[in-house]
C-alpha cells in the first residue's frame, strides 16, 4: 500500500500543500530544498521547490539519521 506525506511546495512566493507518494521520491536537494520525483518516463524527473519545514518532515518520515551542517 502506498504511503503519502503532505508537503509545502513553493512557487513564485505562493505556498501550496501537496500529497506526495513516498515511493515516487527520487532524491532531495538539501541546500536549495528541492524535491525530485520520478516520472513515468525513464529519463525524466519532476522537481518541486519545498519549504525547510517540509524537508525536515521528509527526513523524519524517511527515517534519515544525521544532521546537515550549513
Amino acid at each position: 500500500m502506498a504511503k503519502f506525506v503532505e508537503i509545502q511546495s513553493c512557487y513564485r512566493g505562493h505556498i501550496e500543500y501537496e500529497l506526495v507518494n513516498i515511493d515516487d521520491i527520487s532524491r532531495i536537494g538539501l541546500g536549495p530544498n528541492i524535491l525530485f520525483l520520478r516520472s513515468p518516463y525513464s529519463s525524466t524527473e519532476r522537481q518541486i521547490s519545498i519549504t525547510k519545514k517540509s524537508v525536515d518532515k521528509l527526513l523524519n518520515v524517511l527515517d534519515i539519521v544525521g544532521e546537515v551542517k550549513e
